[in-house]
């Protein structure tokens, strides 16, 4: 029995250690600190549209930190294309990957470009018409 407890044990701080279980640590008074966190200038792992980054947070008061992943886009105002249950929009939106951040307001004067279903009915292996926008 106590070979099974090392066996758990001893896997269980090799988890620990690879990040699957965060380690808890108590501090012995709470903070005081009222937090003025700052992102770091550079990333631990960089990001793009695909893949979340990695990006310290440092208190600059106290020196309290954490971690944030997050993916990392380029964002400017612009437009995105009408479709068929949306008007044509305009809002931040990345260069990249065309990923939008925040509310989009419609274009004045824009509409939803609707379902255009065309049926081929004189195809014997007629499948119906989708719409792939909708």
């Amino acid at each position: 029995m106590k070979a099974k407890r090392r066996i758990f044990a001893g896997l269980l701080a090799a988890v620990t250690a690879m990040g699957a279980f965060p380690a808890t640590t108590f501090a012995a008074e709470p903070s005081t600190c009222e937090h003025n966190y700052v992102r770091a200038e550079q990333a631990l792992k960089e990001g793009d549209c695909y893949t979340k980054g990695i990006w310290k947070w440092t208190c600059s008061e106290c020196g309290d930190f954490y971690y944030v992943s997050e993916y990392v886009h380029d964002y400017e105002m612009g437009y995105t294309d009408a479709t068929c249950t949306e008007p044509e929009m305009i809002g931040e939106v990345c260069t990249i990957c065309g990923a939008t951040n925040g509310e989009m307001t419609p274009v004045e004067g824009s509409e939803a470009l609707g379902h255009n279903l065309v049926l081929d009915t004189t195809n014997e292996k007629y499948v119906a018409a989708t719409c792939e926008e909708g």
